[in-house]
């Protein structure tokens, strides 16, 4: 049990610059004069994921989502060749049985990346259903809708706004102001659409 947790702590260390997460940008910051505000760009994948490394996504997903009190969720790299587990708990049990899991069914072990997750996915979740409440989308039509971000470890707001009116935006400055940096906006044109 010593090796897995020295394993789970060396695998913590690493960061999402080094796990080359930062060579597609997608979050930029814009400081009006209350603070700052994340703003969030759609990204894609940059390389095909070969399918070892989709089919040990999935199961690490699948996992991670029975226990989101721990994790708060996996997202595969932009270049297609890992994926990322964030770990909002790394002294719990479930982060030895993620790797157990991952050695069981004969994934390779530099798939999986995890990172230091500042919150869980129910805690995001939480975050996400307060804004849904307080900010409704009949008072906020411009508020068209929500979603988690794994790769950020945040909640995307999206705002029927165009990008630079953004900031301006007074419910993104409202929505920042009391959630702060857990929450990244993205500027969407068009039809209401989920992630």
């Amino acid at each position: 049990m010593g090796s897995m947790v020295a394993k789970v702590a060396a695998t913590l260390a690493f960061s999402l610059v080094g796990a080359g997460m930062a060579a597609a940008p997608a979050v930029s910051s814009v400081v009006p004069g209350d603070g700052t505000i994340r703003v969030y760009e759609e990204t894609f994948r940059t390389a095909f994921t070969p399918g070892s490394v989709e089919s040990a996504a999935v199961d690490a997903g699948e996992f991670t989502a029975a226990y989101p009190d721990v994790f708060s969720g996996t997202s595969i790299a932009a270049n297609g060749q890992f994926f990322t587990v964030g770990v909002a708990r790394p002294q719990a049990a479930e982060v030895a049985q993620l790797n157990d899991l991952m050695a069981a069914n004969g994934h390779d072990a530099a798939f999986m990346k995890a990172v230091p997750a500042s919150r869980s996915r129910a805690e995001l979740r939480s975050i996400m259903d307060a804004i849904g409440r307080k900010y409704s989308f009949g008072n906020h039509p411009e508020l068209r809708g929500t979603s988690i971000s794994s790769t950020y470890g945040g909640v995307v707001v999206e705002m029927l706004v165009p990008p630079e009116e953004l900031a301006a935006n007074p419910t993104v400055q409202a929505i920042a102001r009391e959630f702060g940096d857990v929450v990244l906006f993205e500027a969407v044109s068009g039809e209401f659409v989920t992630h």
